[in-house]
């Protein structure tokens, strides 16, 4: 995923709810939705990730994305995410390009986002 001079992405929004989780985790997509408090932390990823996009003008809520990145979720359940084999193999992630951009788009609006911090920062000090 690459930094788009346009609004926020669908794909952008679902890629920041799943990759992290499953990297930290370092558990398969499926695992995301199987525990509350992950499926929780993935919910929040994707409000937060609606917060920048709805700033930027896109119609993106929790009526329609979490419905859609649970349906990823599922679709993608034995999936390792990109990023889980990104950290299991010691290699760079796409962190900056999925948190640290919406990171960067939401400080534009002065907006919060703690829990795609604090899960950009543990992906970080995995990388590091």
């Amino acid at each position: 995923t690459s930094a788009t001079p346009g609004p926020i992405s669908a794909k952008l929004v679902v890629n920041a709810a799943i990759n992290p989780v499953s990297a930290l985790t370092r558990r398969e997509n499926g695992h995301i939705l199987a525990c509350t408090d992950t499926a929780r932390l993935a919910k929040t990823l994707t409000l937060e990730a609606c917060r920048v996009a709805r700033a930027e003008g896109m119609p993106f809520g929790e009526g329609t994305m979490w419905p859609q990145v649970r349906l990823v979720i599922q679709a993608t359940s034995g999936n390792r995410s990109s990023m889980l084999q990104d950290v299991l193999a010691g290699r760079p992630t796409e962190i900056e390009a999925i948190s640290g951009e919406i990171l960067r788009r939401g400080r534009a609006f002065h907006l919060r986002l703690p829990a795609t911090a604090t899960v950009r920062a543990l992906i970080r000090g995995l990388e590091g």
